[in-house]
């Protein structure tokens, strides 16, 4: 990144120079004079697009101002987005310089160069992403999908992107291995088959009933009912709350009968009562009682 310290001693420097105070600088490039100071101070950068101005307020060029620092060039080019690249642009200093690119320049000079940004790595695209507008998320995913390889890394981006794009990339990638964390991310992008298919090669995610419960409401409701008929699980209060509204009542009900212990109060079983039968919850109440 920039040595903003460096650069702010050079604005200072230059603004003494040109004989002019902070407050003169601030009216000049239409800043409050806070700003200016917090250039000065290094604790901030001026917006790219604030440059060329800055520079010609000072009289010096931009070369000067950053010092022929490895970012010019990419300065250069988020200065001149609508310009064909003559060298590819890191890809890194784009993420590093994110918090002074307005995110219009940023969009444009992604959308003009898609093909000239040079992502390195996956984490360099990750880091990106969430500054990019959908558009550009989703092009430059596409045209970089070779740094693609995990299902678990995707994950992280795949809310933003678009469920057919989702669905496209994980179904070309190896699905085994999985972690809760990556179903939990993209169960609600992708459909519930795709959901299912994904559990079916990743067994493991299913021997516990508070993993399933979680992923309760993005599961086919058959293959959901078939999972917790398959063997007894075990269940905390909280578990068979989540899963009412998803299965069905009979399979609620034997897992309450499986887990009563669980139920410590009437308060606990009102919550379950809307998605169990008047016979069940009489039954359960007796239980109940006949432990006080």
């Amino acid at each position: 990144m920039f040595d903003t310290q460096k650069i702010g001693e050079k604005i200072a420097q230059f603004r003494r120079k040109k004989n002019m105070t902070q407050m003169e600088l601030a009216e000049e490039m239409s800043v409050s004079f806070q700003a200016v100071s917090s250039w000065e101070r290094g604790s901030t950068m001026p917006d790219i697009s604030r440059l060329p101005q800055l520079c010609d307020t000072l009289g010096i060029s931009i070369d000067q101002l950053l010092d022929n620092s490895s970012y010019l060039p990419t300065v250069e080019q988020l200065l001149e987005p609508g310009e064909a690249i003559t060298e590819p642009i890191p890809a890194q200093h784009l993420v590093e310089l994110e918090p002074v690119i307005k995110p219009k320049e940023l969009s444009s000079v992604i959308h003009h160069n898609k093909e000239g940004v040079l992502f390195d790595s996956f984490y360099q695209l990750l880091n990106l992403i969430p500054f990019l507008s959908k558009e550009d998320m989703e092009s430059l995913v596409r045209s970089h999908r070779s740094l693609i390889t995990s299902i678990n890394d995707f994950a992280e981006i795949a809310p933003m992107l678009p469920s057919e794009l989702v669905t496209e990339i994980i179904s070309t990638l190896p699905q085994e291995n999985l972690n809760l964390s990556t179903f939990l991310l993209l169960s609600p992008v992708v459909n519930p088959n795709m959901v299912q298919h994904l559990l079916e090669q990743n067994p493991d995610i299913l021997e516990s009933a508070e993993n399933i419960a979680q992923l309760a409401p993005f599961l086919p409701r058959d293959y959901l009912n078939q999972l917790l008929s398959q063997k007894q699980f075990s269940c905390f209060q909280e578990d068979l709350v989540m899963l009412a509204p998803f299965v069905d009542q009979a399979v609620l009900e034997r897992l309450l009968e499986e887990n009563l212990p669980e139920i410590q109060s009437i308060d606990d079983l009102i919550e379950l009562a809307p998605f169990i039968s008047s016979q069940s919850l009489h039954k359960m109440m007796q239980t109940l009682f006949s432990r006080e």
